[in-house]
Formats: structure tokens, C-alpha cells, sequence
């Protein structure tokens, strides 16, 4: 017996040997990441606009200059948007030294080099592949921009494919993002403002050798550099804005002068002009040059309309307030002169808004890319307004505010609460006398000061003549219209709707709440005025308090009709994309009208009788697998149990390989009535990419449902809720008069999630991505829910918005799979199934080899003893 434990007391050894050994090589293999980090390099944003002609080689910051190479000589060009340089030369080795993440961006116009040629763009490195660099190139071969990084182990390239861009020979954006994660480093390629490539890797940036770093000779436009990784917001934003306003809204404080390096900078430079000190007025002395008349408007060069259907901004998300729903192109906003505010602070209903910061006088709230509207035909635009403003301010009354105001070779000016120019006396009596003069308009005489004793008229002005509609094909000879004027007092403390159509006619369209007001005819497109300079919100004044709040802003390029108008103003922006809605009438109230009464049928549409017609039945055999890998018959079950009926949806990329596209509007997966009638058991899984929420009802991705029909309200159910965006997944079920629910924090949009439900022996359990998250006891069971409405990507309830993603790998069985076999999901999918018997053994069988090792010296040293017992036993018998 004691060599017995001996020998265990031995296999206890080794095994914490081996755990010691193991415990040795999981920290080797992270060795790297436990080293101490290089001394902290100083964050950095690097810009080059080359619009200064006088001093083309420093960054707006005034920190980086480029290093000009003798043989290449900095000339400005035209560029994408003033000028640009085509140029041999090289950045300061400090801005590439010992960095983790980078951020590399660009504009180039790809006719301005041979595209049969391979060209390298850009290199970091000192000549010899042998070492560390990372390098931009352009292949002739396959039309592809890539970025090689080679770090002395790893090499990495990342291919972005702009075969179908180049032939186009325009100007187009380019940036590198080298992002460093947790112990994840990911390389991505965005062209024109979005990914088109990324990769992720084991290959780091801190060790590249600087000593050689240039751009080749090509036209190159607003270059931007920082040791920073953007986020893919931000490199729409710096798509999208002028670089300028792009450090600006980053919160990079700009000198107003670039430095110059003069050769004597104490030098004043001479006037040339003699002076006559005791009569400067001296007829013989030269008059001073009159400025000379405005250069007629230009055409912008190189600027084309982006084509768009619709855009809206509703400021309410979180990271980016300027972004488009549409994920177009994003507004252009000054943030540190506007701020997002609560709209629910003043009586609203579609949570932030953007208003004015305190003590700032923007020139406009926001601004619109320019292509978005040039040479369009028409457009409509809609969005609510609101004034702060204190009834005794002396200006509550006054505004210069337009609420439009587009600008180009022509003009299109909307200011419905604008009031005419105040004349210059009142101007005075409400301007402080110090500050009066200096505010006073040119050649305006001050007035008379009045003795304290005399008792001062009380205000009056006339805001009558001020036009609401200015518009020309030519800015120098605009029409007015003054309309019926809304008034500024509709906006004081009150909440409108204002809209205005341009139809291809040239006729305009004013809505005030949903109703049309008035109707012109201008007698020309909108493509006639020319517009590159769309501002919303513009005209603020130094001395007007006020704050004006701006929400739901929606741009179409088309002419939207009074039915949908109104279906904006009731709904919001972000029901009215995703969702068939009904027509209110005009007297509809959106507090009344935003949250949609019982058994009311929201979507009326011809899938009523579609689906109530629908009495297929089935029974499912051991499970449901429903993939979409057989392009032939997207809904086949891998087990031939039952099909899925798929309404409106498209094939597109899977978890593994093809998934099922639902669009949020009207595409779903319907199973046979009865297929759970009999089930005392259940597991539910599907794996989802889920776009996000679109609406304040949230978007269900399963909803199994009891129902007489379509449109009446489910009487039991179970369901799988995706949650608002900050309230995690969520699962429910209900029988008529218990419920249960299960809870998660998964609110991933945009990557593949596997949601899994199971339910057995009185007990629920929800796992996400194989992990079981939450438990409880349940008294329910499925065939007590009996559903008839059995839906993926759609609500039992009518009018509820659709799940929006991209949906695969859909298994429904009327048996609980255990936790094992619910992580084999994980790893081989549902097709085909595989038991994870044959997965554990197998692990076993790699895993415990030691073990079986250990434990057959055991036995072989057991049977040992016996034999040597035996032995002994014999040899006393003989004796």
C-alpha cells in the first residue's frame, strides 16, 4: 500500500509540475505584453492643407514642417479643394518613432500618375527589407492600393481593391488606421470615407526605422498624420469636413498664423509710398487704392454631387452628433460653438437637439456637404425649430436668424421668423453708448444723449417688411417674397415643424406643422442657382441672447408630398425610414399620435391577407437546422423537417458562409403553424448581425406568437427582444398568465452574436455565444404557448418595427440540448450537427494524455507488486 501512494503521491508531483510548466509558458508567450512600454509619445494630429502658397511645407499646427528634397521643389497645383502639391519629400522622423497606433490620410487624384506603372505612394523605413517599415504602394497588376508593414517578425499587407474608383480620375480619399487593441493590433484601408479592407494582426509600429520617410511625386491634398488610430466616425468626419474645421471639431487649437521662417524676421518691410506728415490730405500724395469690385462667381472645380435619396440628423448619438442615419455623409458642426440639449427639457419628444453654447454667436448651426445638392433638380427639407429666450430681453421680439441659407452663383434663403433690419436709432437706445459706437453701422451718426430726467418711449418696432423667401439663379439680382410669415413669436418658447420643397419646375412648397402654407413658382431648377454652401441656422448676432434648437433635420433629394411631411413631423425621422406608417391628418399631434393605439393595424398593406391566409402546418423531426447556403432554397432544414417561408429578404454574407439580409422594412422568416404544439422541452438558437436600433419600440429578432390573427394582439407568446441600445438582449415568454424573462448586457451591433435559449425541468437558461448569461425557474412550457405566428425578424405585434441585420444558422428543437452541445455550436455551426460526445472524447483523449500515462504506470506498477506478492506467497508454500 505505500508504494501505492507513493506512486499517486508521484502523479500529484507531475501533475503540478506540469500546471508549474504551463502557468511558465502562458507567461513567455505573453512576455511581450507584461514588458514595460516604451516612454510615452506625446499624442500628435499632423495637417497639411498646401492652400498658404507663401508657406506650403507647414502643418496648421506650425510644429511639423515637411522636409523639401532639392530636386523636387514645392509648386502649388490645383488641388481637391485649393491647392496641392506634387512632390518628392520627407516628415520628421519624431512623428513615426516608437508610436502603436497611426493614422495616415490623404487625398490624391489617381490620373495624376501612370496607372500602368506600380507606384510607390508612401514609405517609412531605411531602404533595406531586412528591417523594419511600412510602406503604401499602388499595383498596375490588379488595380489595388496596399500596405505592407513588415515589424523584423511579422509581415503584414492589406489590400484595398480600387479597380472600379480609378477609372474614373478624380480625386478620392485615402487613409490608413493602425489600431492597437488589448493584446489586438488592426490594420484597415478606408477609401472615400469608408472600410474597404482590415485585417487583424501580430505586428506592431514601435520599432520602424525613421531614417528615411517620404512621399513619392504625386498630387497630394490635405495630408493628415497622427499617432492616433481614428475611429471610423472620424474618418468619415475628416472625409467629409475641410481639414481645418476637422482639427477644430477634434478639439486642436489652430494658430491663427502659420510660421514663416523669413530670412529677417525683424525686418520691416518698407513703404514705398513717400508721406507728407503735415498734409497728409496733399492732393500730390497718391490716394489710397479703392478695393477693387469682387471676381464674378467661379464654378467649383472638381465638384460633383453625391448622389443620396435621403440624409437625416437627429443629434442623438452618443459619439457622433453630426452623423447621418443614412450613413451618407455626415453634417459639418462647429461643437465648440454648438452643443447637443435635451429636448425633453423643453416640452420635446425626439430626445437631443442642437442648440447654441452659451456666450458663442455661431454663424450657423450646421452646415451640409457641398455636393450634396449641386446641380440637383430639388429637394425637401424638413425640421423642428425652437427659441430660448427671455421675454425681457429687449430683442425677444428681433431676429436675424434664416433658417436656410444656400449660397453659390445663386441663392435660396429661408428665415421664417426673420424681422426686418433694425433701424439704426433703436439699434442705439438698445446698445450700451460704449458699445454702441463701435457696433453702430458705418456712417451711422450717434444720437444725442437724453437727460436722465427724460422719461424714454417705450420701444416699438415694425417687423413687417422683412422677406421670408430670397432665391436667385444669379445672387446678384435676388428675388423676394415675404409668403404668409410665420412669425418669430411662433418659435419663442414653442416647438415647429417648418419644411420646403423645390420641385424640377422650380415650384416651392412651405409647410408650417405638417400644413401647407404657401406656393410659388420661381421659373428655373434648382440646378440654375448653382449651391455649394448649404448652412442651417445661420445669421446669429452678437447681441441676440437667444438660443434657437434645431432636431430632426431630414434632406431629401426629392420632392417629399404633404402625406409624408406630416408622417416626419408625427413619427420622427427614424420611424418614418424604417416603417410603413399611416397617413395622420394635419391636425394630429405627434404627442398623440407617436405611439400607435391597441389592435391597430400599422402597416396596411396587402400582408394582412398574406398572412392570415397562411395555414401550412408542420411537426418538427428532432430539430429544425435552417441555413442558407443552398441558393436554391434559401429556407431548407438541413434535417428536412420543415421549410421556412421567407418574405422579401436577400442573400449576403453568413457567419460562416451565406446569411439572410432582413432590411428593417419589410423582410422576415415565417415557420409552419403547430411546429412546438407538442414540445415539453426546447432549444432556440439564432446567429445574428444585428445593424442597431432604429426606433424607440424595440426590434425583436424571434417572436413566437398565439393569435386569432395578424392584427390582434398575441394572448401568449415568447420572444427574443435586442433591446434599446443600452438594455442588453433580452428573452420573454408567456403562456396567458405566467411570464418569464431572461436578461443579458449584449447590445453588439455590426459582428456576429449567437443568441441560445433552453428550457427543461422547470428551468430557462439564455447563453450568448455559448455562454450561459442568465437562468430562473419557469412554470411554462412551449406547447402551453402553442404559437401560430411563428416569426424571425418580426414582431407578433402590428406596427412594432422589424429586426434590421443580417440573420444565419436558425436550430429549433422540441429537446434541450445540454451547455456542451451548445458550445459545439460555437465551433462547427448546425451543418452538419455534430454530437459532442465524439467532440469531448476526443479532447479527452488530447487533453488527459499525461493522465493516461500516469495512470498506466499505475496500473503496470500495481500488477508488479501483485506478481511479486504472488511470487513471495508461492515460495513460502514450498518451503
Amino acid at each position: 500500500m505505500t508504494a501505492f501512494f507513493g506512486v499517486f503521491k508521484l502523479k500529484n508531483n507531475i501533475s503540478k509540475f506540469f500546471c508549474i510548466l504551463l502557468v511558465i509558458v502562458i507567461a513567455a508567450s505573453n512576455f511581450s505584453f507584461l514588458m514595460p512600454a516604451f516612454a510615452a509619445v506625446a499624442l500628435y494630429q499632423a495637417g497639411y492643407t498646401f492652400d498658404d502658397v507663401s508657406n506650403l511645407k507647414w502643418d496648421l499646427g506650425g510644429k511639423y514642417p515637411l522636409i523639401e528634397r532639392d530636386f523636387s521643389p514645392f509648386e502649388p497645383l490645383d488641388g481637391k479643394t485649393g491647392y496641392a502639391v506634387s512632390s518628392y519629400f520627407s516628415l520628421d522622423q519624431s512623428m513615426f518613432s516608437k508610436i502603436s497606433e497611426l493614422t495616415l490620410g490623404f487625398w490624391v487624384n489617381f490620373s495624376e500618375f501612370d496607372l500602368d506603372f506600380d507606384t510607390r505612394l508612401f514609405y517609412v523605413g531605411n531602404g533595406n527589407e531586412t528591417y523594419a517599415y511600412l510602406s503604401f504602394d499602388y499595383s498596375s497588376y490588379d488595380k489595388t492600393v496596399s500596405a505592407v508593414l513588415f515589424d523584423g517578425r511579422y509581415r503584414e499587407t492589406l489590400k484595398a481593391d480600387i479597380s472600379t474608383e480609378i477609372a474614373l480620375s478624380e480625386w478620392h480619399h485615402i487613409v490608413f488606421t493602425f489600431d492597437a487593441v488589448g493584446n489586438t493590433n488592426k490594420m484597415t484601408f478606408y477609401l472615400d470615407g469608408f472600410s474597404r479592407s482590415f485585417k487583424t494582426t501580430d505586428a506592431v509600429l514601435d520599432n520602424l526605422t525613421t531614417n528615411v520617410i517620404f512621399f513619392t511625386d504625386f498630387v497630394i491634398d490635405d495630408l493628415y498624420i497622427s499617432n492616433n488610430a481614428l475611429s471610423s466616425d472620424n474618418v468619415l468626419k475628416l472625409n467629409v469636413m475641410d481639414l481645418r474645421d476637422f482639427f477644430i471639431s477634434m478639439g486642436v487649437e489652430l494658430p491663427e498664423v502659420i510660421p514663416e521662417e523669413p530670412e529677417n524676421p525683424t525686418d520691416q518691410p518698407e513703404d514705398p509710398t513717400p508721406q507728407n506728415p503735415e498734409n497728409p490730405d496733399d492732393p500730390a500724395q497718391p490716394p489710397e487704392e479703392e478695393p477693387g469690385e469682387e471676381e464674378g462667381w467661379k464654378p467649383p472645380e472638381n465638384l460633383d454631387r453625391i448622389k443620396f435619396s435621403w440624409l437625416a440628423y437627429t443629434f442623438d448619438s452618443t459619439f457622433d452628433i453630426s452623423r447621418d442615419l443614412n450613413k451618407t455623409t455626415s453634417a459639418i458642426i462647429n461643437e465648440f460653438a454648438v452643443t447637443k440639449v435635451s429636448t425633453a427639457d423643453f416640452n420635446g419628444s425626439f430626445a437631443y437637439g442642437l442648440t447654441k453654447r452659451n456666450n458663442a454667436t455661431p454663424n450657423q448651426y450646421l452646415r451640409l456637404n457641398p455636393g450634396l445638392l449641386y446641380q440637383a433638380d430639388a429637394f425637401t427639407f424638413c425640421a423642428w425649430v425652437y427659441r430660448i429666450a427671455d421675454k425681457n430681453d429687449p430683442f425677444y421680439a428681433y431676429s436675424q436668424v434664416k433658417l436656410l441659407d444656400f449660397s453659390g452663383y445663386g441663392k435660396f434663403e429661408y428665415s421664417p421668423f426673420k424681422t426686418s433690419e433694425i433701424p439704426p436709432e433703436i439699434y442705439q437706445t438698445l446698445v450700451p453708448a460704449e458699445t454702441g459706437e463701435e457696433l453702430l453701422p458705418e456712417g451711422t451718426q450717434p444720437l444725442p444723449q437724453t437727460s436722465p430726467d427724460v422719461e424714454q418711449e417705450p420701444l416699438k418696432i415694425d417687423f413687417t417688411d422683412a422677406p421670408v423667401l430670397e432665391f436667385a439663379a444669379d445672387s446678384a439680382f435676388p428675388t423676394s417674397n415675404r409668403l404668409s410669415k410665420s412669425g418669430i413669436n411662433n418659435v419663442n418658447g414653442k416647438w415647429v415643424h417648418y419644411a420646403v420643397s423645390y420641385s424640377q419646375t422650380g415650384e416651392v412648397k412651405i409647410y408650417v406643422n405638417g400644413t401647407l402654407t404657401d406656393t410659388l413658382h420661381t421659373g428655373y431648377p434648382f440646378s440654375a442657382l448653382q449651391i455649394t454652401d448649404f448652412k442651417i441656422l445661420s445669421g446669429s448676432e452678437i447681441f441676440d441672447t437667444s438660443k434657437y434648437i434645431i432636431d430632426e433635420v431630414y434632406l431629401a433629394s426629392r420632392v417629399v408630398d404633404a402625406s409624408d411631411i406630416r408622417k416626419i413631423r408625427t413619427y420622427g425621422i427614424k420611424r418614418f425610414t424604417t416603417e410603413v406608417l399611416p397617413d395622420p391628418s394635419p391636425e394630429t399631434s405627434p404627442a398623440s399620435s407617436a405611439a400607435p393605439t391597441e389592435n391597430t393595424d400599422l402597416r396596411p398593406d396587402d400582408t394582412d391577407n398574406l398572412e392570415d391566409s397562411y395555414t401550412e402546418k408542420g411537426e418538427i423531426t428532432d430539430f429544425v437546422g435552417t441555413t442558407f447556403d443552398d441558393t436554391s432554397l434559401i429556407g431548407k432544414d438541413l434535417n428536412n423537417s420543415v421549410i421556412a417561408v421567407i418574405r422579401n429578404a436577400s442573400l449576403s454574407q453568413g457567419i460562416k458562409n451565406y446569411g439572410l439580409t432582413l432590411d428593417g422594412i419589410n423582410s422576415y422568416i415565417r415557420y409552419p403553424i403547430g411546429i412546438l404544439d407538442n414540445a415539453d422541452e426546447l432549444t432556440l438558437s439564432v446567429a445574428y448581425n444585428w445593424a442597431g436600433n432604429t426606433s424607440s419600440v424595440n426590434q425583436k429578432l424571434v417572436y413566437f406568437a398565439r393569435k386569432p390573427n395578424s392584427i390582434s394582439k398575441p394572448t401568449a407568446y415568447m420572444l427574443i427582444d435586442m433591446g434599446n441600445g443600452s438594455e442588453g438582449l433580452s428573452f420573454e415568454i408567456y403562456d396567458g398568465s405566467a411570464k418569464t424573462t431572461l436578461k443579458s448586457t449584449t447590445t453588439l451591433t455590426n459582428e456576429w452574436v449567437r443568441v441560445t435559449v433552453t428550457i427543461k425541468d422547470g428551468t430557462a437558461r439564455l447563453y450568448i455565444n455559448g455562454a450561459l448569461v442568465d437562468h430562473a425557474s419557469t412554470s411554462i412550457s412551449p406547447a402551453s404557448v402553442s404559437p401560430n405566428f411563428n416569426y424571425i425578424g418580426k414582431s407578433g405585434i402590428k406596427g412594432e418595427p422589424l429586426f434590421k441585420g443580417v440573420v444565419d444558422d436558425i436550430y429549433i428543437s422540441p429537446t434541450a440540448l445540454t451547455a456542451q452541445e451548445i458550445q459545439a455550436f460555437e465551433e462547427h455551426g448546425i451543418e452538419p450537427y455534430v454530437p459532442t460526445e465524439n467532440v469531448v472524447e476526443k479532447n479527452e483523449e488530447e487533453n488527459d494524455i499525461w493522465d493516461t500515462i500516469i495512470n498506466g504506470v499505475v496500473i503496470a506498477t500495481g500488477v508488479l507488486i501483485l506478481i511479486i506478492v504472488i511470487v513471495i506467497i508461492v515460495t513460502i508454500f514450498k518451503k
